[in-house]
């Protein structure tokens, strides 16, 4: 090249065959004459050269010898480090290095202070990935052991494991704010494959959990994984039941692949040790499993892959007297975490019995917490839902026959930061849809005996019919009631199907802002509903049985809304003990529901939200309405004259004033003697 640029210069042509010829002869010569220098530095500098290499095996071989022992020290540096910070002993006997990248420990004891020991390992052996230790990553490709015994014990105040959640002020995660939630993710991840290894036998595992009174022993006789399969038997005992899991599943450390199957015995339910001795709660299964596949794309890790289960039962008494049959379900996920989200793409899939659908959830943290949930479900057979619901669950649902479709879409869009912007729908659409056996939902239709709850007991059972003496028809109580009750629960009773989104929304925008659930947004169909057809318990489940039989009543015209809201008046919790319109009327102002004033009727409205706590509208000195009730008073009255149920000069002429004739007024004085309600009994009633 550089004959070619100097001819080049001079204006010569040079054929190409030549100047790769001459370019050639350069190059050799360079590398003569660089051989030729190496040679004579390396034979000027032979002592020194030799010398280093030396030094080199000599500090190599001094490594090798000594690496014990400072592995030893390094390791008792770390030890008395950890038992100054959790306030425990770690006993370790025979500790020495198994080649480069292995260990061997005879024995390791974790006691802590003055309490029992917590964790015993006998004769273990483990051997890391050289190259991810050069890397200072934990790699465990082996690990054996002869024994591994935990023991977990809680009496009283004394605990042996308290010390696993205790942190100094200094390790207390500080603000978030700048959190990468998917380099965690990745971090833990890593850990976790990286602690799994790919070649494992535990010959004994023996777990024991006693929580005061109770016990729960779980061993498996062997733990072995041999070309990324494992198989093991699990032995669980407690004082109720002894049972057998076995599992067995595919570990790939390499791809981080993940998967497990649990099962119980041939002819047995699996059931989760524990909860039935703590929480009166059981939960049992034929069959869990699950798939986890990792990996990274750009700034996200994706994980994807399935959970399911088979033949799932749950009891309790909160939730239900009977024991609650899932089925089956099953979730083909596809779940994206970013530096400040984590998404479950809609291309994820959930199963649950025959109903499936495509759910889509996005939290993400900006200024404060952003949450997107999203599900689309066009067209579906209306059985496919009714047919899927938990049996044992949703008992005013049983006999529920169904034909048709139906297409469902729900959307919550919530910003923390900005609680006005909250987004919130839900609308299920009949297509073609016949409600061939309404089952229990049409008994409203007639006399039926109610039964009232406190605390979840049944403290009064009546009919709600002519049989009572004091249910009242519809038209026989006081119209300036009843469109008072409408004004202040739910005004557009006769108007809406059953819903009202937007005080829903309403509700929960506000329920936020306080931060606690202090509005409910629910409507009179709702309330009816939750009183006449459903159990006390408030969980998840039971709102959407509320959900769902306020759709089929108020949708499928099972009961008219005259119908409908003559019931609620007469079940209608109005003070201790006290139900109804009439009996209320009676209780406050000693005469019947059809004669009740204005002031009367908008004062039984404004209690109906906290009926027992009646009392606190009056000032305790003076046995006068408060002050602060007049704004309500006053906005009722108008809502009133604007319907036309009271007259301008009515309306000009209203002062908010309530004054106690019934039983009720006793509590009045009480109050204004000792500030203290006497307990109100029935029987004062008259009845």
């Amino acid at each position: 090249m550089l004959l070619f640029l100097a001819n080049f210069a001079d204006g010569k042509n040079i054929p190409v065959e030549e100047t790769t010829r001459n370019n050639r002869e350069i190059n050799m010569s360079w590398k003569r004459i660089g051989k030729k220098q190496l040679r004579e530095w390396v034979s000027r500098h032979r002592k020194l050269i030799l010398w280093i290499v030396g030094g080199f095996i000599a500090l190599l071989i001094l490594l090798v010898l000594s690496a014990s022992k400072i592995a030893q020290f390094i390791i008792s540096q770390k030890i008395e480090k950890i038992e100054q910070r959790k306030q425990i002993k770690i006993e370790l006997i025979g500790f020495e290095l198994d080649g480069l990248s292995g260990f061997h420990i005879e024995s390791l004891d974790v006691i802590p202070l003055k309490n029992d020991t917590l964790l015993s390992i006998c004769d273990l052996r483990a051997e890391f990935n050289l190259w991810q230790m050069l890397l200072i990553n934990t790699d465990l490709t082996s690990l054996q052991a002869e024994s591994i015994s935990c023991r977990f014990i809680k009496k009283g105040n004394y605990c042996n494991y308290n010390f696993l959640f205790s942190r100094k002020k200094d390790e207390m995660p500080g603000d978030e704010t700048d959190v990468n939630y998917q380099k965690r993710l990745s971090s833990v991840l890593s850990s976790i494959f990286g602690l799994i290894p790919s070649d494992m036998t535990i010959k004994k595992l023996d777990i024991l959990s006693i929580n005061n009174n109770y016990q729960t022993h779980v061993f498996t006789p062997r733990i072995e994984v041999k070309e990324h399969q494992f198989k093991t038997d699990i032995f669980i005992e407690d004082s109720l039941s002894q049972q057998i899991w076995h599992t067995k599943g595919y570990i790939d450390k390499e791809s981080n692949k993940l998967s497990g199957i649990l099962t119980a015995s041939p002819g047995h339910k699996a059931t989760i040790p524990y909860l039935n001795l703590v929480y009166k709660a059981r939960i049992s299964f034929d069959a869990l499993a699950f798939d986890l596949n990792t990996e990274e794309s750009g700034s996200e890790t994706i994980l994807t892959g399935r959970a399911a289960f088979k033949g799932m039962e749950i009891n309790h008494a909160r939730l239900s007297p009977d024991d609650i049959q899932m089925g089956e379900g099953e979730m083909k996920y596809r779940l994206n975490v970013g530096k400040n989200y984590i998404e479950l793409d809609s291309s994820s899939v959930v199963q649950f019995n025959k109903l499936q659908f495509n759910p889509y959830l996005r939290a993400e943290k900006g200024e404060r917490w952003k949450l997107l949930a999203l599900i689309n479900k066009n067209r579906f057979m209306a059985s496919d839902l009714f047919e899927s619901l938990p049996r044992g669950l949703f008992h005013s649902l049983d006999g529920i026959a169904v034909s048709g479709e139906l297409s469902y879409h729900f959307l919550l869009d919530i910003d923390l930061a900005n609680p006005d912007s909250l987004k919130l729908e839900s609308a299920m659409k009949k297509l073609n849809f016949r409600l061939v056996n309404a089952g229990e939902l049409t008994k409203m239709n007639a006399p039926f005996m109610y039964t009232a709850y406190e605390k979840d007991r049944p403290v009064r059972t009546f009919e709600v019919g002519p049989s009572n003496p004091d249910y009242r028809p519809i038209e026989s109580i006081s119209p300036l009631l009843r469109m008072a009750v409408l004004q202040s629960e739910d005004g557009q009773f006769y108007n809406h199907r059953g819903f009202m989104m937007n005080s829903m929304r309403e509700a929960l925008i506000h329920d936020i802002k306080v931060k606690k659930f202090a509005r409910g947004g629910s409507t009179i169909s709702m309330q009816l509903v939750k009183n006449v057809f459903l159990n006390r318990h408030k969980n998840i489940a039971r709102k959407l049985e509320e959900a769902l039989v306020v759709w089929l009543l108020e949708e499928n015209r099972l009961s008219s809304k005259d119908r409908m809201f003559e019931v609620y008046l007469n079940i209608a919790e109005w003070g201790p003990l006290v139900y109804g319109a009439n009996e209320a009327a009676r209780f406050y102002f000693n005469k019947d529901a059809s004669q009740l004033d204005i002031n009367e009727a908008i004062f039984m409205a404004s209690i109906i939200p906290s009926p027992k706590r009646f009392a606190s509208a009056f000032d305790k000195t003076t046995g006068l309405l408060k002050e602060n009730r007049y704004w309500h008073f006053n906005r009722i009255a108008e809502r009133l004259y604007k319907t036309g149920y009271i007259t301008e000069e009515e309306r000009a002429s209203f002062v908010p004033m309530v004054t106690l004739t019934g039983v009720a007024a006793q509590s009045i004085s009480a109050a204004r003697d000792s500030f203290v309600l006497p307990e109100i009994k029935f029987r004062e009633l008259g009845k």
